[in-house]
């Protein structure tokens, strides 16, 4: 890619693919853009240009750290500004599936949970990976301190 292409001026339907693309991407791993801005990618303010086509200025490094907090290698804004699909990382977390670093939370939070209701500490865990498949790791994160939190109150 060329360092500081401007997807905007010459290749509008580029920068509505990736917009598509990184929505997309962003979304089937529960991650919100604050998520990615975490993850060493772009700030919430230009994962929004990006994702609603309005960035004014694509830089390379930029784009570099995009590819990188959504799991795909470098390359893959170019393929799919070309109409294309990203490459993923082999190391990212498929769907549903926690990120490497966080793959025994919902135990340590199940023994929490446990404390306020009958539940089995088997059952609460059952309970939490299934809710964590279907929200994305940050998600059923926030969720589960959230709960927590509350029901912590109540005692």
């Amino acid at each position: 890619m060329v360092r500081g292409t401007n997807l905007n001026d010459d290749r509008s339907d580029g920068a509505r693919l990736l917009a598509e693309a990184v929505r997309t991407a962003r979304n089937s791993y529960g991650y919100s853009q604050d998520d990615i801005a975490e993850r060493g990618g772009p700030s919430r303010d230009r994962m929004w240009a990006i994702e609603n086509a309005t960035l004014d200025r694509y830089d390379t490094k930029l784009l570099r750290r995009l590819e990188n907090a959504l799991w795909w290698r470098a390359g893959s804004i170019e393929s799919i500004i070309r109409g294309g699909a990203p490459i993923l990382r082999e190391d990212r977390p498929r769907i549903g599936e926690s990120t490497p670093q966080q793959e025994t939370e919902p135990e340590e939070l199940a023994t929490g949970f446990v404390n306020f209701k009958d539940l089995t500490e088997e059952s609460a865990t059952q309970l939490l990976h299934a809710i964590g498949t279907v929200l994305g790791r940050d998600n059923f994160l926030r969720l589960a301190h959230r709960v927590y939190d509350a029901l912590g109150a109540e005692t």
